[in-house]
């Protein structure tokens, strides 16, 4: 059957397909090495772009928001996470399949900019959808001392997307710096 590419807020999705992308995540991410599920956070208006066949997911990207402030002022923020394909389906380019879609999204929405870290090694993935990194900018989870930040993260990268008007008027407080998004302690982007 058909891969068949699928969105959906995640407090509208049945159970089903959230078993679905649970089982994709754990196998992708297992034991120990499982992320911090922040979608499942009703507060970031989590919101699901996957891969499925024959109700398997495959791919999956999930897209966060949050309201944070930047020079003085609020803009709404969006970030994805958990972007991940399952080891038995790479190489078949679900992930930019997924990755693209999510992507334009993004563009598509009402978020004022788009933030979040990945893996160095997969930046030439991320620059494959539009991706840039952020090198001068730090990307911290909260205020508080355990919060997880960028700077102590040398294997991550920041990457940024400027996208309304607003966000792109106020570009020099997103060159560099600190960016906070207000997340409780163990969650990030």
């Amino acid at each position: 059957m058909r891969e068949k590419l699928c969105h959906g807020a995640w407090q509208d999705l049945d159970i089903p397909r959230r078993e679905a992308l649970k089982r994709l995540l754990t196998r992708v991410w297992p034991g120990d090495e499982a992320p911090d599920l922040p979608w499942f956070d009703a507060c970031l208006e989590p919101y699901s772009v996957w891969i499925a066949q024959n109700g398997i997911a495959l791919a999956h990207a999930a897209i966060l928001h949050k309201t944070v402030r930047v020079g003085g002022e609020s803009f709404l923020a969006c970030g994805l996470s958990c972007v991940a394909t399952d080891p038995d389906f790479r190489g078949r380019g679900l992930g930019r399949r997924v990755l693209a879609d999510a992507t334009w999204t993004l563009l598509e929405g009402r978020a004022d900019f788009a933030v979040f870290t990945c893996d160095r090694e997969l930046l030439p993935f991320y620059a494959e959808s539009g991706w840039r990194e952020a090198d001068a900018l730090v990307l911290r989870a909260g205020e508080g001392a355990a919060a997880l930040s960028s700077e102590h993260m040398p294997d991550k990268a920041v990457l940024l997307r400027l996208m309304s008007p607003r966000a792109r008027a106020a570009a020099a407080h997103f060159s560099h710096g600190v960016l906070t998004l207000g997340l409780p302690d163990g969650q990030f982007w």
